[in-house]
């Protein structure tokens, strides 16, 4: 174990936004000035174990467990919960939950998520907007680092396939994890296929990255899902007179 005098920005982002801006702007003065002897945080102590791996990954599991029953408050017997460990080195992040748990990673179609990333998702910035080659570059590496991973708890799911062969698709789920049809309580209240089939093909709709989406097809070939072989017609689900995409 180690104690020291000493604190990093997330000491200052708990002391709330206006003290961490204030507290922010000092310390870089602080710096500037070479003041050793001044601290915006003189209090501030930082604690530092090295507990060994075991006793590491079983205090996490009691954390992660309590975190868990706090969002199961009905005590369901099943909890889903989304983006709960990250799509690369899942096994790894697996280990810090205590109770058996099934992983679903599902992708799309790169040219309707290359359309999302320039239109409903333009702001954001974890991916990259100068060009449509380095995109692709992005697009190719973080699959090739998220897919494939060796675990029976890990499902890879194509969006496009859950909408047009949805009954397909549950059918793997629950062979998959073990439960039954009377288990789908609530069919088409969260994912409604006639609903969402407005998601696929969104490449189609906007003929001002035609260029882009070529040049998709051209570099990102095996990524790309065949719609020629289905047909929107027969997707099951509720019918709805929603047109748009969301």
């Amino acid at each position: 174990r180690l104690k020291y005098k000493g604190f990093w920005h997330y000491d200052l982002a708990s002391k709330g936004r206006l003290r961490y801006y204030f507290l922010g702007v000092f310390n870089k003065l602080f710096i500037r000035l070479k003041a050793k002897k001044m601290s915006v945080l003189p209090k501030e102590f930082t604690y530092c174990s090295n507990p060994g791996s075991e006793k590491f990954i079983s205090e996490t599991q009691k954390y992660t467990s309590k975190l868990l029953e706090c969002l199961n408050s009905d005590n369901k017997e099943y909890l889903v919960v989304d983006q709960v460990v990250p799509t690369t080195n899942i096994a790894k992040a697996m280990r810090y939950f205590k109770d058996e748990m099934f992983v679903f990673v599902v992708d799309r179609d790169p040219r309707d998520i290359y359309m999302l990333c320039k239109t409903i998702w333009r702001w954001d910035h974890i991916f990259p907007h100068d060009s449509v080659e380095s995109w692709c570059t992005w697009y190719r590496y973080v699959r090739e680092h998220s897919l494939n991973q060796d675990s029976d708890h890990i499902m890879y799911l194509k969006f496009e396939d859950i909408i047009y062969h949805y009954e397909e698709v549950v059918k793997k789920v629950e062979e998959f994890t073990g439960l039954k049809a009377e288990n789908h309580l609530e069919q088409f209240k969260r994912l409604n296929p006639k609903r969402s089939v407005v998601n696929t093909q969104i490449f189609l709709k906007n003929k001002k990255f035609e260029k882009d989406i070529k040049k998709i097809e051209e570099l990102l070939p095996e990524f790309l899902y065949d719609f020629s072989i289905v047909d929107a017609s027969k997707v099951v689900g509720i019918n709805t007179k929603e047109k748009g995409n969301f």
